[in-house]
């Protein structure tokens, strides 16, 4: 029979491909399943494909069928051809839409079927399902695995249009989690001539740096989209902020689309700023420089992504950002080269030791988070500071009931006293009698543990958690039957191992998602701060996601009213300084930090950290004064790219006047 230490061992394996949050709702389970409970969940596990996408692209061929090119007359019909390696993920089925939003009026006519809340164009099989089905009245190609699908110009309007062949198992529930690969291409249409673009395999252009110089700027400053290229063979760059937007944020020089709700940079009368173009002040071939103005900015970061399109191929992409500086600032911020930590894509939390070993998702580092290892015993996962008793805890993240007790919930306790080296684990019992299962990312069944704690003077332990309580029942605007969600704060006065409901911080239909993940810190007086995110960014229909702040006077009994950090983001994290400056960070989009010197009311210096398209989920930690460790998990939005931790440090100092 495989014991807990064997499934630890597979759920680790497992996290790397789903996160973290799962191998704490295993871990959840280890000590308190039957015999039975461990056989089912060790047999799931290893039916999963634990190290391996189950389904990539093996071939793609895009073509007119006369003569294999790629250039045709409007009217006529062209074959787009994907074959797919399947590993066992199930029965697949096809979809070919618009990867981009698009008016109905605007939509190619074989593109029959219309999402008006995603603004997507599909085609339809012939039952009217926009699921098309290998082998069924649209397929051409025999084979299973494969799709070959004829497509007629006919009608279409000129334009230029950006579809994708989408191959996925979603129809078939047995085969574990749902899975999908994308082949992109594009149509042109122009003077009653069809041009076909390729967009599955990248394009020999590569984008060799992208920037605003300068990057941080007051708004009235100027600035400069610049941009250089391997290669002299590019068409132009598409230039789109990377979030929906109103149309009062528009950067000065871009255009809002109103259908895609983001802005765009691109000559008149077209969506590229070409080379040599009328925006293009830079003379020499491969190279773009585009001047911008700041005017009437609010302070924050603006992300954009920018894309090099050439004749052929995918276009190379890259992540960029300005930061508008807010007349508030008053700290000189550098921010170090990230260096690869760990494989993953959530960044966890840290811990301090007082002989500033650190503590990070089971690992430790004596380097300041240079290198890190692991201890034989597996280690523990950081976000507990070093308690009274020399201890660090970590508490499951999925606390599971307990049947005939309702409103208890069970957990594991693990605690250590020499760093991780040895590990204990025990039995933890959490008594919310409000609490209720409801689905968020997943289906939970009782509180949600962040791993945030700290200790009170009286020695008692604060565990901010996370979940629903009876009467939580306002649903939230993405929809799929998730109620908004409430973040509260559970007392142990034993060690960790009861915990008692205390209060609750913040509730109220604000965001996606309402309260959730978020991390208490402990001020020099005895307050207590605690952030809390609200939602993230990629939800269409959301795009207000305020990270909130709050204190707490009284050892967590009674909250002020959360209050708007003035950034959006995911999983935010907040440390309390030794100078007695608070510092928080989040991302979704890229990874940045910022700064109170007054106990949470307000906020400066908000510091890019990372641009990139990562998972938003960050860890901060003070290593010596005046420098702080932040880590951030890449890879997660990104199917391109591993999944990575990467850290940097970021230092700061007092500006000088």
């Amino acid at each position: 029979m495989l014991n807990h230490r064997v499934l630890e061992a597979f759920a680790r394996l497992f996290a790397c491909r789903c996160g973290t949050g799962i191998l704490l709702v295993f871990h959840g389970r280890d000590a308190h399943a039957t015999r039975r409970d461990l056989c089912v969940l060790a047999l799931v596990m290893l039916a999963t494909p634990l190290l391996a996408q189950r389904l990539t692209i093996d071939t793609f061929t895009l073509r007119a069928p006369t003569d294999g090119g790629r250039r045709l007359a409007l009217g006529d019909t062209f074959e787009v051809s994907l074959r797919v390696k399947n590993r066992d993920a199930g029965t697949l089925t096809f979809v070919l839409r618009t990867v981009e939003p698009i008016k109905q009026e605007d939509a190619p006519p074989v593109l029959s079927h219309y999402d008006a809340t995603r603004r997507f164009a599909s085609m339809t099989e012939t039952n009217r399902s926009v699921q098309m089905i290998d082998g069924g009245s649209r397929d051409h190609d025999p084979a299973p695995n494969a799709f070959r699908l004829r497509v007629s110009t006919a009608d279409w309007k000129p334009g230029h249009y950006e579809l994708g062949l989408f191959a996925h198992n979603s129809t078939d529930k047995r085969h574990g989690q749902y899975e999908a690969v994308c082949a992109k291409f594009a149509v042109v249409v122009k003077d009653d001539t069809v041009r076909l673009i390729d967009r599955c395999n990248p394009a020999p252009t590569r984008i060799r740096s992208a920037a605003f110089l300068p990057d941080a700027v007051r708004a009235g400053d100027p600035t400069a989209l610049i941009v250089v290229l391997t290669a002299t063979n590019m068409i132009g760059l598409k230039a789109t902020t990377a979030l929906r937007m109103a149309p009062e944020n528009t950067l000065p020089g871009f255009r809002y689309d109103e259908t895609g709700r983001k802005a765009f940079l691109a000559e008149p009368g077209s969506e590229l700023v070409l080379d040599q173009g009328a925006l293009d002040t830079d003379p020499a071939h491969g190279a773009i420089r585009v001047p911008l103005r700041t005017d009437g900015l609010k302070p924050g970061l603006h992300f954009v992504t920018i894309e090099a399109h050439t004749d052929e191929g995918r276009p190379d992409t890259r992540r960029i950002a300005l930061c508008i500086k807010d007349p508030a600032d008053r700290l000189h911020v550098t921010v170090s080269e990230p260096w690869e930590a760990c494989k993953g894509s959530s960044a966890g939390r840290f811990t301090r030791l007082p002989d500033g070993t650190l503590i990070y998702g089971g690992r430790i580092s004596n380097d300041r988070g240079r290198t890190w290892t692991r201890p034989e015993s597996g280690g523990i996962v950081g976000g507990c500071p070093v308690l009274h008793d020399g201890r660090v805890i970590a508490l499951d993240y999925s606390l599971l009931p307990i049947d005939g007790r309702p409103g208890v919930y069970t957990g594991t306790l693990r605690s250590t006293v020499d760093g991780g080296k040895t590990v204990m684990r025990e039995p933890a019992e959490c008594r919310v009698p409000l609490a209720k299962a409801a689905r968020g990312h997943a289906q939970h069944r009782g509180p949600l543990c962040t791993g945030s704690f700290v200790q009170r003077a009286d020695s008692v332990l604060l565990a901010l958690m996370m979940g629903w309580f009876t009467g939580d029942d306002a649903l939230c605007p993405h929809g799929h039957g998730r109620p908004y969600s409430r973040s509260y704060v559970c007392t142990s006065s034993d060690g960790g191992r009861v915990w008692e409901y205390l209060a609750t911080i913040g509730y109220d239909t604000i965001g996606s998602e309402g309260y959730n993940e978020g991390t208490l810190a402990l001020l020099d007086n005895g307050e207590i701060v605690a952030v809390l995110r609200t939602g993230n960014m990629t939800d269409i229909a959301c795009q207000d996601n305020p990270v909130m702040v709050t204190r707490s006077a009284d050892g967590g009994r009674t909250w002020k009213k959360p209050w708007r950090t003035g950034v959006n983001g995911a999983y935010p994290v907040v440390t309390a300084l030794s100078d007695g400056r608070l510092a928080l960070s989040a991302g979704r989009p890229g990874a940045y930090v910022l700064f109170s010197s007054d106990r949470g009311d307000t906020w400066h210096d908000l510091t890019l950290v990372d641009p990139g398209d990562h998972s938003g989920y960050t860890a901060l930690i003070e290593t010596v004064p005046g420098e702080i460790l932040v880590a951030f998990g890449e890879g997660y939005l990104r199917t391109d790219i591993k999944n990575n931790v990467r850290m940097t440090h970021v230092r700061y100092r007092e500006a000088a006047h």
